[in-house]
């Protein structure tokens, strides 16, 4: 069995953000390409989130990691952490989204 790393993030966002972008669970689950009882396991905080699932509802949802992590459990994020991370991110001609689960790959492995 392939160890499959959890991340942090926020259930309660997720939801939040699927709803901002008039989803339903199935339409987000067709998206990503995950199963909608996973979607809905995600929403209730009863599953975590593998690097890998993270990725595809980043790229569903069309968002911004920021918005549904809870990154080392700081919540809020402070503004001009997020602001320079950012400007790093852009200076090296990549996403957040590349950034973020480069970062992750190799903080969790």
């Amino acid at each position: 069995m392939t160890y499959r790393p959890q991340i942090y993030f926020n259930p309660e966002l997720l939801k939040r953000i699927r709803k901002e972008k008039k989803m339903t669970q199935a339409e987000l689950s067709e998206a990503a390409g995950l199963r909608q009882n996973g979607i809905n396991d995600l929403e209730k905080g009863w599953r975590g989130l593998t690097v890998p699932m993270f990725q595809k509802m980043c790229e569903a949802l069309n968002a911004d990691p920021f918005q549904i992590m809870d990154l080392i459990f700081v919540n809020p994020l402070p503004a001009d952490l997020v602001r320079k991370f950012r400007q790093a991110v852009k200076a090296e001609g990549k996403t957040v989204n590349q950034v973020l689960i480069e970062f992750m790959r190799v903080y969790t492995s």
